[in-house]
């Protein structure tokens, strides 16, 4: 690479020295290049040589507009100074200005003697006493004008000082005021480029409250909260903590119970981790790792509430309906599918795909009490796995006791494995290879389907938060997390009221 210097003798502009200067050739027109040699006055200029080059300090505005633009800046020209216009005055005009100045002088400005030379031309008397005293006179009265133009003056300067001072005041107040006003500003900037999404703006709002976050009001949403603020101080987001203090490490950009409704609106309406970002004022891996986090978090500290009661206290709030027709239904029980993402291994498409729904799904088995209230909640099973199956795998049977009975629709052919604990299947009669069902088959039917549909409608519940209407991704299905996710929501549908009054 080749470093050029400049042509003009004494400028030390090269490309090394400023690196911000342009260089250019010289023009092959031989009329342009005369002018450059008398302009440029270097005995050992080279005009035909390639490397020839002159800088743009040496242009008028620091650039070459065009070809035959020639420089006009070297350290031997000199910047034409405007010289000033001359105005002709007559004499006449002359002596008017002169009278005007002497007009303008006042009295107090002028020194003693030149007011006693004044008063001595404007009062000129022949005899010597008469002037004397006339002089004493003027003198005396002159004194007194003095006198009094310096009490003036004083007087003067005192208010002017006075007015300073004020002045100095006011201007100081006002620098105080402009610096609060300036601190204020930058809060304000600093809040409004941190403004974070606010559940509290809505906690008069019911429909907004179970909108964005599911839960039926503002109080109820505090006290989901409320059961796990003390154990969120613990939560590990990347890696286990080797001590309890909660203030180890650097502090965290949200609140925990920011980062509880930032969780909950990613379950409720889910939103993509971008959009919550964006509301949060966060990197996007930092929404990943809160719900990463707080997902199993959720699920260790709801999943005990998910418990089949005692037989005292479902018969005590058992409805009417179950009381009359079948007061020994412990357990209403029904299976649900998601949808998920194709698997690429035609074996696993084999073991996820849904004869039922057409498509590969996970599925899972929920349960509520007569009451209506969710007491159990499978992990997620591939899409091919019978109801049956999950009855044993899921691990249903162990909370089951001695006489409790279980409600199903006729999928649930698993009598041989509740008896094995127990417990009895309540399911719809079949028809088997009878013409039609008796009139206690039909009615028996009639109460089964009547009592079941509230499984269905907690189910409805549970798909009303749309983290479930994607697709679920493989990778989650390969991680507990989607089970995770499904016990968590499926637990908070038991704040809101129940489904059977």
């Amino acid at each position: 690479m080749l470093h050029y210097n400049c042509c003009v003798p004494h400028c030390t502009n090269s490309f090394r020295n400023a690196p911000y200067l342009h260089y250019y050739r010289i023009p092959k027109d031989p009329d342009v290049r005369k002018k450059y040699v008398v302009l440029i006055r270097n005995e050992t200029l080279k005009v035909n040589c390639e490397s020839t080059r002159i800088c743009s300090a040496h242009f008028d505005g620091g650039e070459k507009l065009s070809r035959t633009h020639l420089p006009s800046i070297f350290p031997w020209t000199k910047q034409m100074v405007a010289r000033r216009e001359l105005k002709r005055v007559s004499f006449e005009e002359t002596q008017k200005i002169e009278q005007t100045k002497k007009r303008k002088t006042p009295l107090t400005e002028l020194p003693l003697d030149a007011l006693c030379q004044q008063s001595k031309e404007n009062f000129s008397v022949d005899d010597t006493s008469t002037s004397v005293e006339i002089q004493t006179s003027l003198t005396g009265d002159l004194l007194n004008n003095l006198h009094d133009s310096l009490r003036t003056r004083e007087q003067e300067i005192a208010k002017l000082k006075e007015e300073i001072h004020r002045l100095e005041k006011e201007n100081k107040n006002i620098k105080e005021m402009n610096s609060k006003f300036q601190q204020e500003m930058k809060s304000l900037k600093h809040a409004l480029d941190n403004n974070r999404f606010d559940i509290d703006q809505y906690k008069d709002k019911d429909d907004d409250i179970s909108f964005y976050t599911g839960f039926p009001d503002y109080k109820t949403l505090i006290l989901c909260y409320k059961t796990v603020e003390q154990s969120a101080r613990n939560i590990s987001y990347e890696h286990k903590r080797t001590t309890l203090d909660s203030n180890v490490g650097r502090p965290r950009v949200l609140t925990k119970f920011q980062e509880f409704i930032l969780v909950m609106l990613r379950l409720r309406l889910g939103l993509f981790e971008n959009d919550l970002a964006h509301r949060f004022k966060v990197c996007r891996s930092t929404v990943s790792k809160v719900v990463n986090a707080w997902i199993p978090f959720l699920r260790r500290e709801f999943e005990p509430l998910i418990a089949i009661p005692q037989r005292e206290v479902l018969q005590y709030y058992m409805p009417e309906s179950f009381k009359k027709l079948l007061p020994n239904v412990t357990v209403i029980v029904d299976c649900t599918e998601f949808e998920m993402e194709r698997p690429s291994a035609l074996d696993s498409q084999s073991a996820c795909y849904s004869s039922y729904k057409s498509r590969t799904t996970m599925k899972s088995m929920l349960g509520i009490t007569p009451s209506g209230v969710l007491c159990f909640v499978s992990d997620l099973f591939p899409g091919s796995t019978s109801d049956k199956e999950i009855t044993v795998l899921s691990g249903f049977l162990e909370k089951l006791n001695h006489g409790d009975q279980v409600m199903a629709d006729k999928g649930f052919n698993c009598q041989d494995e509740l008896a094995s604990v127990g417990a009895t299947l309540v399911i719809p009669t079949f028809l088997d290879k009878k013409v039609q069902f008796s009139s206690k088959e039909t009615n028996h039917n009639k109460v089964v389907a009547s009592l079941r549909v509230h499984v269905e409608r907690l189910m409805e519940r549970i798909k009303n938060w749309h983290i479930f209407d994607r697709k679920i991704p493989i990778i989650i299905t390969l991680a507990p997390i989607a089970s995770d996710m499904l016990v968590v929501v499926s637990a908070l549908t038991n704040f809101h009221p129940p489904l059977i009054n």
